[in-house]
Formats: C-alpha cells, sequence, structure tokens
C-alpha cells in the first residue's frame, strides 16, 4: 500500500493538499485572496454563486471555507446555514465576510447553531483572512508555523456497523476529524460486558462461567415507555421544527437588517458625498473671503493712495497756480524787454546810420585832403 494511504476495514484516507473555498462576490478581491492562499501553498476554488458554493462544498470537500454575506444571488447566510445543517459538510471550518453587517449583526449569528467559526467585516487585508485561516488549518506550516504532531496528522473512525467487540478502524493521514463527527462518536454509550462471577464446579472442583440473570419488564410497562419514547421523539421533531423556524426567521431578520445596513453604506456614501461637496464650497467660501478681504485691503489701500493722489494733485495744482502766475509776470517782463530791445535796436539802427554818415564825410574829408595835397604839390606851395 502506498505510504500516503493508510486503511483497515471498509475506508481509508489519503494525505491531501489544503485546499480553500472562496464564495466571493468581488472577482478582484477573489483573485487577491486566492494568490495569498497560494503564497502558502494551499490551492483555491473560487466560485460567486451560492448553490455553486454547496455543490462545490459536497464535490471537492475544502480544508476551509470563506463565505461573503452579500452574493449576487440569495444570501451568504442562508449558504452557511445550509453548509452547517448537512453532516458531511458541517465540520469544514468556515469564515463568514460582510461589507455590510455590523458587529451586533455578527454577534447574534454567533448564537445560532448554524454559526460560522471566524466572521470578518470588510474591507480586510489578506494578512487578517491567512491569520483567521491559520487557527482552522492549523495542520498547514505555512500558516501555523509549526509542524503538525502525530495526533494532528492521525484519524481514527470506526465503522458504523462495528461493535464494542470488532470491527474495522480507518487511520487517516490527513486533518482532524470534522467536529460534528467527534461529538457524534463520543456522544455514542460504550458497550460494557455483562459482569461475569465465577462458582465452583461441582464434579471438577473448578470455577465455571455462570451467565448473568437479566430482569424481566412487565409488557405494560415497556408499552408505557415506548409510548413516552414516542411522545418524547416528537417533542424532540416538533422543537427541532420550531427552532428551524426560528433560525429561518432569525436569517431573514438579518438579510433584513442586511439590506438595511446596506441602506445605511449608501447613505452614508450619499452623506460623505455631501460633506465632500460642502467641504469643497467652504473651501470656495473661505477662498472668496480671503480674495474678498483682499480686495478690501486693495481698496483701501487704492483709496488710501487716491486721497494722497488728490493732495499731491492740489499741492500740484497750487503750484502750477503759482507757475501761471509767474509765467504771465515773466511774460509782462518779456513784454518790456521786447519793447525795449526793439526801441534799442532803433537807437542802433539810428547810431548806424550816424557811423556811416561819419564814414562818409570822413571819406568825403579824406578825398577833400588827397585832393588839397594833389593840389598844393602841383602849385609848388609845398616843398
Amino acid at each position: 500500500m502506498p505510504s500516503n494511504l493508510l486503511g483497515f476495514g471498509g475506508r481509508a484516507y489519503t494525505r491531501r493538499m489544503s485546499k480553500v473555498l472562496i464564495v466571493e462576490s468581488e472577482a478582484s478581491l477573489a483573485k487577491t485572496l486566492s494568490d495569498a492562499f497560494q503564497k502558502k501553498g494551499i490551492g483555491s476554488i473560487v466560485t460567486g454563486d451560492g448553490a455553486e458554493a454547496l455543490n462545490l462544498a459536497r464535490s471537492e470537500r475544502p480544508s476551509l471555507i470563506v463565505l461573503c454575506v452579500e452574493l449576487p444571488r440569495g444570501s451568504g447566510y442562508s449558504v452557511c446555514n445550509k453548509l452547517k445543517k448537512d453532516p458531511e459538510l458541517a465540520g469544514i471550518p468556515l469564515i463568514l465576510t460582510s461589507a455590510q453587517a455590523t458587529d451586533e449583526t455578527f454577534e447574534q449569528h454567533k448564537k445560532l447553531r448554524t454559526r460560522a467559526e471566524a466572521y470578518l467585516k470588510k474591507p480586510y487585508t489578506p494578512d487578517e483572512i491567512l491569520r483567521a485561516a491559520s487557527e482552522h488549518l492549523k495542520g498547514h506550516a505555512a500558516l501555523s508555523g509549526a509542524a503538525r504532531s502525530d495526533e494532528d496528522d492521525l484519524e481514527v473512525s470506526v465503522d458504523d456497523d462495528a461493535d464494542a467487540g470488532g470491527g474495522s478502524v480507518d487511520v487517516a493521514v490527513d486533518e482532524p476529524a470534522p467536529k460534528a463527527v467527534v461529538a457524534a462518536r463520543a456522544a455514542e454509550p460504550v458497550r460494557k460486558a455483562a459482569p461475569v462471577r465465577a462458582e465452583p464446579a461441582a464434579d471438577e472442583g473448578e470455577p465455571k462461567v455462570k451467565r448473568p440473570t437479566m430482569s424481566l419488564v412487565s409488557d405494560a410497562e415497556a408499552e408505557r415507555l415506548r409510548g413516552e419514547n414516542r411522545q418524547l421523539r416528537q417533542k424532540v421533531q416538533a422543537l427541532e421544527a420550531s427552532l428551524q423556524e426560528k433560525e429561518l426567521e432569525f436569517n431573514d431578520r438579518l438579510l433584513q437588517e442586511s439590506s438595511r445596513g446596506r441602506d445605511a453604506v449608501e447613505l452614508k456614501k450619499k452623506l460623505q458625498a455631501i460633506e465632500r461637496d460642502v467641504g469643497k464650497h467652504q473651501q470656495a467660501a473661505e477662498k472668496a473671503t480671503t480674495e474678498v478681504e483682499k480686495a478690501r485691503q486693495d481698496l483701501t489701500r487704492m483709496k488710501k493712495e487716491s486721497e494722497d493722489s488728490e493732495r499731491e494733485r492740489q499741492v500740484l495744482s497750487d503750484k502750477i497756480g503759482q507757475l501761471v502766475d509767474k509765467v504771465k509776470q515773466l511774460a509782462a517782463e518779456r513784454d518790456k524787454l521786447q519793447t525795449e530791445i526793439a526801441r534799442l535796436e532803433g537807437e542802433r539802427d539810428g547810431l548806424k546810420n550816424d557811423v556811416e554818415n561819419v564814414q562818409k564825410v570822413k571819406e568825403k574829408a579824406k578825398k577833400a585832403v588827397d585832393i588839397a595835397v594833389q593840389l598844393i604839390g602841383e602849385t609848388g606851395l609845398v616843398q
């Protein structure tokens, strides 16, 4: 027999790699979780449909189920209820996740018999889901950080048709037996052998085995006990039916709370969007207020500059008036000077004429002298 297959009697188990069934409506998150488990050496099966998740759980028998409450069709609460009511699937550890559930919703779900083993609210990181998974995948060294002991690697089961003195025992090198199976087996009564009393034999003087005597119950007493047993069974069935109805009602309430939670989340998102818009408008108002204050300061500065300019203009106006008066005075003096210049020019012209006349007279006198000298020379009066 191969080393990874051990068995006695009718059943045998094989060592197999841990698998995680991921039931997630968000494809990107499902891919992230699958990659995170793959890095730890754990295979994964991904689906976003509740009905398909039930079929995969029955056919693949994963070591762990990560179940999202918000599924496109149906609810994760309903899938969890069906998984935990199935005796063959109830022992699979289940982590329930939700983006809308509150702490109170999870606490209420933990009170159910069909509760999950762990709960996580979205958003969560891959490390958080791996930590939660490590508590239920203790056999995986990459998650738990420790090797499995021999007790964790062996599963011992007794066939249903075996009695206390015989039957087949299967030893499996695999993950621990489901909790529901262990609890059912622990609740089975242990068959004890009837006490044996030894008495000496008459002939041989040796002890011999005497069969124990059994007390007989009257038919009426047996019938009464059977009737009470039937009544108790009916009561138990009625209680189970009532409990199932209450669990269904509770699941319905959880769905309603999830719906209200979803509405609350939507309202919260809208409120956050409004708050963001209000913040933007408030920032714009603050910016406008700052600009108005700056404009007011600029206006005050410009008004002050205008007043200063007005005072300077008035001073300049006074100076201009003074300059105009001075110009008028200078113009009058200029006119006087021009008149005086004209007079002097007239006198100069007169003097010039006089000088010309004198020059002419002088030239005439010179000519007269020259003529007189010539005449005198011709007459010989002068030696």
